[in-house]
């Protein structure tokens, strides 16, 4: 009887164990499955998302590129017409007479009143422009004219820096960028003016300040007219 009762219950803890181990064994055999079905899937995802990222950061380069040339373009154009106008000034023969009159001492009260007239008019006919400085060499004369109205602006307090830039150029147009404490303070274009019959004779210095809108209008334009510029926007 003892003998029957021990068979028993080794009968028992047997089955037990057996069930356990097929139960354990039909889990591992459902998560292989889950694990060979889900495999391909993940490494399909993975390669695909891979690829996705690339082709994105090949798309944000290029777009940027694109910005960037058009930004430059752009630049440039604005750049090239206002070094175009600072020569087409000498064409009417204003500035050189001028000049003709103060070295002759006929330079009267009418004359020098209508030639400051004529700044002011250059002035407001070009809305990139915030003063206009002219200084004549021999004379030290100098005329100006700004948008306030004020008898000291940045050109006349930059002038001798503006004019050895101006020198520099050899009667070509010079870019000239001031800065104070790591920031833009303005921008300049400079020209040294020659004797029109002496092309190598030095006799005045042509100044323009430029309003710094002129050059952030770019900036706006490609933000407002391409997506692909927020990131120039932001850095």
């Amino acid at each position: 009887m003892y003998n029957n009762r021990k068979h028993t219950k080794i009968l028992l803890a047997c089955e037990r164990t057996f069930n356990m181990t097929k139960h354990s064994m039909k889990s591992k055999l459902v998560i292989t499955a889950i694990l060979f079905i889900l495999y391909p899937t993940i490494i399909i995802g993975y390669f695909g998302y891979m690829n996705y990222s690339k082709t994105i950061k090949e798309k944000a380069i290029v777009d940027y590129q694109s910005a960037a040339q058009q930004l430059t373009k752009s630049l440039s154009d604005r750049m090239s017409k206002l070094n175009l106008y600072s020569i087409q000034l000498f064409y009417d023969g204003r500035i050189i007479d001028t000049n003709t009159l103060i070295n002759t001492n006929n330079l009267d009260f009418i004359d020098e009143n209508s030639f400051q007239r004529y700044l002011q008019s250059l002035l407001f006919s070009k809305y990139e422009l915030n003063e206009i400085l002219i200084k004549y060499s021999d004379s030290g004369k100098v005329f100006q004219a700004n948008r306030n109205f004020v008898a000291t602006t940045d050109c006349y307090v930059n002038m001798d820096t503006l004019n050895e830039i101006a020198v520099k150029g050899k009667g070509s147009p010079v870019w000239y960028v001031a800065s104070k404490d790591g920031k833009i303070d303005g921008i300049y274009l400079v020209k040294s003016i020659h004797d029109s019959l002496n092309v190598n004779k030095v006799v005045g210095l042509l100044a323009f300040k430029i309003d710094n809108q002129y050059f952030l209008e770019v900036f706006n334009n490609l933000i407002i007219n391409s997506n692909q510029t927020l990131g120039l926007y932001k850095i």
